[in-house]
């Protein structure tokens, strides 16, 4: 229960800032997937399995899943 309190306190305290709109995002996230599907296939994968770790799609799929959860947060956070 206060737990629930301080993540309710944290969250409104969190503002967006003056500059920021939802249309700059909307048009922001199209580029930002032109850049970085290339980025990972280029530079990441490469890198990881170098390193020893087997990129694979499921693995690919995971680490997707993981990444949206807190965007998504953010972004509901900064709609208000």
């Amino acid at each position: 229960m206060i737990r629930a309190r301080i993540v309710a306190a944290r969250r409104d305290q969190m503002v967006r800032p003056k500059w920021y709109s939802s249309a700059q995002m909307q048009a922001l996230e199209p580029a930002l997937v032109m850049i970085l599907i290339p980025f990972n296939n280029l530079v990441l994968y490469p890198a990881l399995r170098r390193w020893g770790v087997e990129v694979t799609p499921l693995r690919k799929m995971g680490f997707g899943i993981a990444f949206s959860g807190p965007r998504q947060a953010t972004r509901s956070s900064f709609s208000r």
